[in-house]
């Protein structure tokens, strides 16, 4: 059954599983990038899970609540966790430098994961689809994950805020 699931998958999916991998791979190397650049993978990534939502339910009043609250809530949270490490903002260039990391490219397997399970999983059950509980779980799940992506850009903020000069920012 796994490999039926596999080879019924379109071809676009695996593209872009590719383009995630090669996309979380670059950003475990230290890099320079303007504040709009750390907001542009995050900002997709909830444009897309709200398409994913409205798409798989509807625009249902419950689901879009639902995911709005775990986009905020995960949001909210990382950025409570201040400045990242490492990070510095250089105001002459206007530029962030960031550490190379590993957790872009962990969240974003995880977010395609969780993505192909509940594809595989409305195609094996069609009445999921209509499954309150399973909406919800979904939506939350959709909003969280891409909170999480989100709360990593906000934390670059408190970096601007914090270090006007070009000195590093302790977490």
């Amino acid at each position: 059954m796994a490999l039926d699931i596999v080879r019924h998958t379109p071809i676009w999916v695996w593209i872009a599983l590719a383009v995630l991998i090669q996309r979380g791979l670059a950003m475990r190397r230290a890099q320079d990038i303007h504040l709009a650049r750390a907001f542009l993978l995050p900002g997709v990534f909830v444009v897309l899970s709200l398409l994913g939502v409205c798409s798989t339910f509807g625009v249902h009043p419950a689901a879009l609540a639902c995911w709005a609250a775990g986009l905020g809530a995960m949001a909210l949270s990382l950025r409570s966790l201040g400045a990242p490490r490492g990070a510095r903002y250089d105001a002459t260039t206007r530029r962030f430098h960031l550490p190379g990391s590993y957790a872009p490219l962990a969240l974003m397997l995880l977010i395609f994961a969780v993505k192909y399970g509940v594809a595989v999983s409305m195609a094996i059950h069609p009445a999921w689809r209509h499954d309150a509980d399973f909406m919800l779980a979904v939506c939350f799940t959709y909003g969280a994950l891409s909170g999480s992506m989100l709360g990593r850009a906000l934390r670059l903020r408190l970096v601007h805020r914090r270090d006007p000069q070009t000195t590093p920012v302790a977490a």
